[in-house]
C-alpha cells in the first residue's frame, strides 16, 4: 500500500467546504471529525477559522489542507492508520491542538475501482498567541513523516519518494491545480499530452508540417507572455518546450526549427488563439448532449428541491420554537414580578396586623400617649415601613434588570440561530452549485472523450486555408475571422461585389437573347444549340476548297 500526501496553504473556506461535501464527484462523503469549532458542519467551522484569522491576524491563507491518498492496488488502509498518520503530521507541522476537520471520500478512479482517501484541514491561527503558524519546509516534513510511517507499518512507498535519474522524476510529481483542471475537463492526462507532442517533435521534418500536425492533434501555436504557447480547443495554454519530453527541446531549439515562417512576430496572440478555439469548440457542440445535460440538471434539481424543503422545514420548526420560548419567558417573568409584589403586600399586611395586635389599650394607651412613647413608636414604624419599601423597590429594579438581560440573551441566542440557519442556506446553495459544476464538467469530459472517438488527442482544428496547395497558417486563419482590417475590407467590398454580380447577370441575359435571335431559322428548321456564354462565329467549321 503506497501513500501519497498532498498539502497546501489556502483560504476560501466556503469553497473548500463545498468541494469536500460534493456528492457528485464522490460516491461516499463522511465528515469524521470537527475539532476547535462551535459549529457542527464544515461551512460553520471554516467560517469560524476565517473569523479568527480576520480578527487576530492579517493571514489570508488561514487553512492548511492535506489529502492522504493510499494506493488501492496494495489493499485498503485502516482508519487507525489514518489517525496515526494525521497525528504524526500534526506533530511535525506544529499544528497539534489546532482546530481541524477530517473528511473521508470514496470515489472511482480511471479504472472504475472505488478508492478511499482522506482530507484533513487545519486552522493555522493560534488563538492563544493571536498569530498564524508559520509553515516552513512543510514538504520536507511531510516526506519525513511519510517515510517514517511507511517504515513503522511496513508500507511500500511510491517511486516518487526515491531518487531518480534525469527527468524520470517528472513523471511522479504531483499535478498542479491548473494541470488537474485540464485533466478533469479533457479526460487526457498531462503525461498523455506530453507523449503526443513529444512524438510529433521527434517525427518533425519541416516547420509547416510540424505546425499542421499540432493542429491535427488539437493545438494552436500562439505567442503569449512566453514564446511558443500551445492553446487547445478548450482554451487551456501550455508552453510548447515544456510539453516536449526531450532535454534538447529548449526554447532556442524550437525557435531555430520554426524559423521566420513561424517567428514570434508572425504568430497570433494567446487571446486570438483562444477566440479561434472557442469558435471551433462551439461548432463541435452537440444538441443531444445539451439535452442530456438539461435532463440530468432537472433530475438534480428535484433532489435539490427535496433538500431545500427539508432545510426550510427545520428552519420553520426552529422559528416556531423561538416563538414559544419567547412567549414562555414573558409569561414566567410576569409571574415572577407578580409574585414579588404580592409577597411585599402580604408582608406589609402581616406587619400591620401584628402592630394592631400589640397596640396598648386602656390606661396603658393613655400613659404611652401622655409620656410620648406612642409618638416614638409611630416614628419607628414609619421608618421601618420606608426602609422595607426602599428594599422592595431596589429588589424590583434588580429583578427587572435581570429579566431584561435574560430577554437580551434569549434574543441574542435566537439571532445567532437565525444567522446559523442563513449560513446553512448559503452552504447548501454553494454545495449544490459545486455539484452542478461537477456534473457539467463530467458531461463535458465525456463529450470530449466521445468526440475523440478513441483517439489519444483532441479533435483537429482543421485550419487549412484554400485554395488547395496553400500552406496552413494559423495567423491567416485567425485574421480571416478576427482581424479588424479584414473585416473593414469585407465591408467595403460587399457593395462592389453586389454591383459586379448584377452587371454579370445583365450581361448573361443579353448574351442569351442574342444567341436566341441568331439561332432562329425562317424555314422552320430546328434552331441550333448555341452556348450563350461562348462567342458565336457563323463561319466556324466552314473550310475553303482550293
Amino acid at each position: 500500500m503506497s501513500l501519497i500526501p498532498f498539502a497546501s496553504q489556502r483560504g476560501g473556506g466556503a469553497d473548500l467546504a463545498a468541494h469536500l461535501l460534493n456528492a457528485h464527484d464522490n460516491e461516499y462523503v463522511e465528515v469524521a471529525d470537527i475539532r476547535g469549532a462551535m459549529a457542527g458542519d464544515l461551512h460553520g467551522a471554516f467560517a469560524e477559522f476565517e473569523a479568527q484569522a480576520q480578527a487576530m491576524t492579517k493571514c489570508k491563507n488561514y487553512l492548511y489542507s492535506l489529502s492522504i491518498n493510499p494506493d488501492t492496488a496494495q489493499g485498503p488502509m485502516a482508519r487507525a492508520l489514518y489517525a496515526d498518520y494525521i497525528q504524526r503530521a500534526e506533530e511535525a507541522l506544529g499544528l497539534h491542538g489546532q482546530g481541524r476537520a477530517v473528511v473521508f471520500h470514496i470515489k472511482e478512479d480511471k479504472r472504475g475501482v472505488l478508492r478511499e482517501h482522506c482530507h484533513v484541514v487545519w486552522s493555522r491561527i493560534d488563538v492563544q498567541e493571536c498569530k498564524a503558524i508559520h509553515m516552513a519546509y512543510d514538504y520536507d516534513k511531510l516526506m519525513g513523516v511519510t517515510r517514517a510511517f511507511a517504515r513503522d507499518h511496513d508500507i511500500q512507498l511510491a517511486p516518487g519518494y526515491y531518487k531518480l535519474e534525469d527527468r524520470k522524476r517528472q513523471n511522479y510529481r504531483q499535478l498542479s491545480l491548473y494541470d488537474k483542471a485540464q485533466e478533469n475537463q479533457l479526460g487526457i492526462s498531462k503525461q498523455e499530452r506530453m507523449e503526443v507532442v513529444t512524438e510529433l517533435w521527434r517525427q518533425r521534418d519541416s516547420a509547416s508540417s510540424f505546425v499542421q500536425a499540432l493542429e491535427y492533434h488539437g493545438y494552436i501555436l500562439a505567442q503569449g507572455k512566453r514564446p511558443f504557447v500551445l492553446v487547445d480547443i478548450h482554451g487551456h495554454t501550455n508552453s510548447l518546450p515544456k510539453l516536449i519530453d526531450d532535454k534538447s527541446a529548449t526554447t532556442k531549439a524550437v525557435r531555430e526549427f520554426l524559423g521566420d515562417e513561424y517567428s514570434e512576430e508572425t504568430l497570433p496572440s494567446v487571446e486570438d488563439a483562444k477566440d479561434l478555439a472557442a469558435q471551433h469548440l462551439h461548432a463541435l457542440k452537440d444538441q443531444e448532449k445539451s439535452r442530456k445535460i438539461h435532463e440530468q440538471l432537472e433530475r438534480l434539481g428535484e433532489v435539490y428541491k427535496i433538500q431545500r424543503e427539508k432545510l426550510e422545514s427545520q428552519i420553520e420548526a426552529k422559528r416556531a420554537l423561538h416563538e414559544r420560548e419567547k412567549s414562555q419567558q414573558s409569561k414566567d417573568q410576569l409571574t415572577l414580578r407578580i409574585a414579588v409584589s404580592r409577597h411585599y403586600v402580604n408582608k406589609a399586611r402581616e406587619i400591620r396586623a401584628e402592630r394592631e395586635a400589640a397596640k396598648p389599650k386602656g390606661l396603658s394607651a393613655f400613659l404611652a400617649k401622655a409620656s410620648g412613647v406612642e409618638l416614638l413608636r409611630s416614628h419607628l414604624h414609619k421608618y421601618n415601613d420606608a426602609k422595607a419599601r426602599s428594599t422592595f423597590l431596589k429588589d424590583r429594579r434588580a429583578l427587572h434588570e435581570g429579566q431584561r438581560i435574560e430577554r437580551l440573551e434569549l434574543e441574542r441566542r435566537h439571532n445567532m440561530q437565525r444567522l446559523d440557519q442563513e449560513r446553512q442556506r448559503r452552504a447548501l446553495s454553494q454545495t449544490q452549485a459545486k455539484e452542478q459544476k461537477s456534473l457539467r464538467l463530467s458531461l463535458e469530459r465525456s463529450r470530449a472523450v466521445q468526440a475523440r472517438r478513441g483517439q489519444p488527442h483532441m479533435p483537429a482544428m482543421n485550419l487549412t486555408l484554400g485554395p488547395p496547395g496553400r500552406k496552413a497558417a494559423v495567423s491567416k486563419a485567425k485574421n480571416r475571422h478576427t482581424s479588424p482590417l479584414a473585416q473593414e475590407m469585407r465591408k467595403r467590398a460587399e457593395p462592389a461585389k453586389k454591383m459586379e454580380q448584377g452587371d454579370l447577370q445583365l450581361e448573361f441575359k443579353l448574351a442569351a437573347e442574342m444567341a436566341r435571335k441568331q439561332a432562329e431559322d425562317p424555314s422552320g428548321k430546328k434552331p441550333k444549340k448555341i452556348d450563350p456564354f461562348k462567342p458565336h462565329d457563323p463561319d466556324r467549321g466552314k473550310g475553303r476548297r482550293r
